[in-house]
């Protein structure tokens, strides 16, 4: 019954990218995450093994023709007084390296590392911090990240609800904005690295909107997972972010996307990420997958 319910909403979303100009994924360049080096592996990436995998999912990577990565750089590893902060700038300066060796593009993701310990073994108390260190922090990370690393793609926030539910911290939209605008201040010198902030397509639509206004941005990221909770359509919602977007003259990164399965229903009633992401190990839902990407 959900495969058949993701069906029909593939199905309707089909329909409207056909309705689409025949010339609309002209310019477009697709990536894939390089998920061995997320942050949230902690310690795993300090391995003796990991820049070897690395490199090889580089190359697979590339054969199959895509253009660039995103790299999940979590926040606290580059803190400077977050154990083996040095050892994972090392890390992620050398992955940077790998990537550009190769002509691909490489997109960095930043944000809270996260506590569950089925996805992550990163352990940091943010309620140690008040919302004011707490900015302080991000920023302090992403001038290392953007002078240091040197990706192309800086996102400095992605998902600022979920920031909120992962460390614990309270603020709203003024907030972030002020957080935001501080970043782009910090890095106005900086060239070759170009700034952008997004969110989810079910967060609220204040934070994008204000993103798309923000005149320091370069580009806005957008995450897609559920098609819709059946009263919003958020493919469509993602799809009218990147139309105003591209009208201020800003790109659109697709940051993170997989078509999440569960129901409208279940969505409805509040269904964790953990159970919604189990169902992803199941061979019979790649005709799903192929249709979702393409």
């Amino acid at each position: 019954s959900l495969y058949d319910s993701l069906d029909n909403d593939l199905a309707a979303v089909e329909a409207y990218v056909a309705s689409l100009p025949s010339d609309s994924l002209a310019g477009t360049l697709f990536g894939a995450e390089l998920l061995v080096a997320s942050g949230n592996r902690g310690q795993a990436l300090l391995g003796p093994q990991t820049m070897g995998v690395v490199e090889l999912s580089l190359d697979r990577l590339q054969e199959i023709g895509v253009d660039g990565v995103t790299v999940q750089i979590a926040d606290p590893l580059l803190a400077p007084e977050f154990p083996d902060s040095e050892a994972y700038l090392a890390f992620y300066q050398q992955v940077a390296e790998e990537v550009h060796r190769r002509g691909l593009l490489l997109v960095v993701e930043t944000g809270p590392a996260f506590p569950d310990p089925q996805y992550s073994n990163v352990r940091y108390d943010w309620s140690t911090l008040s919302t004011l260190e707490y900015f302080d922090l991000r920023r302090e990370q992403l001038n290392r990240i953007a002078r240091l690393v040197g990706p192309d793609f800086l996102s400095i926030g992605n998902e600022p609800d979920t920031e909120r539910i992962l460390t614990g911290q309270k603020f709203g939209l003024e907030a972030y904005l002020a957080y935001v605008r501080e970043v782009i201040r910090d890095l106005h010198d900086l060239e070759g690295v170009r700034l952008g902030a997004g969110t989810g397509s079910w967060d609220d639509p204040d934070y994008m909107e204000a993103f798309i206004r923000e005149s320091g941005l370069d580009f806005v990221d957008i995450h897609l997972y559920p098609l819709t909770n059946g009263s919003i359509d958020y493919f469509q919602r993602a799809a009218e972010w990147a139309a105003m977007a591209q009208g201020q003259g800003k790109q659109v990164v697709i940051g993170e996307t997989w078509l999440y399965k569960v129901r409208p229903e279940e969505l409805q009633q509040g269904i964790g990420y953990q159970e919604a992401l189990q169902r992803d190990v199941f061979s019979f839902w790649q005709p799903l997958d192929a249709r979702f990407l393409l």
